[in-house]
């Protein structure tokens, strides 16, 4: 299985939701520019807050931006491990948002 990043992921729910990017930015609260989602798209930098507006806008949740598609058994999983698997998951992102704002 290929490694997906988020940037993947979040075009394909958007594709699966049938959206424009210009779409989906304007169904964002708050809207954003619609060139912000092809620069997340093609994984060149995101927040925490911005994968926040996007799942709620595409209706999931941010850990689905980072789990592949078919991600044999996690469905099989208890709720304790989902959210150890979630919880991982929000300090990946969170390490994301201090390495980029260092890197500014």
């Amino acid at each position: 299985m290929a490694v997906q990043l988020p940037g993947d992921r979040i075009r394909e729910f958007r594709q699966k939701a049938g959206f424009t990017m210009r779409e989906l930015a304007e169904v964002c609260s708050p809207p954003m520019d619609f060139s912000a989602i092809g620069r997340i798209e093609n994984n060149q930098g995101y927040t925490s807050s911005t994968l926040g507006r996007l799942a709620k806008a595409l209706e999931c949740e941010v850990h689905d931006f980072f789990l592949p598609e078919g991600l044999s058994g996690y469905s099989m999983l208890s709720e304790t491990q989902k959210e150890v698997v979630h919880a991982s998951i929000e300090d990946l992102v969170m390490s994301v948002d201090v390495e980029c704002s260092h890197a500014t």
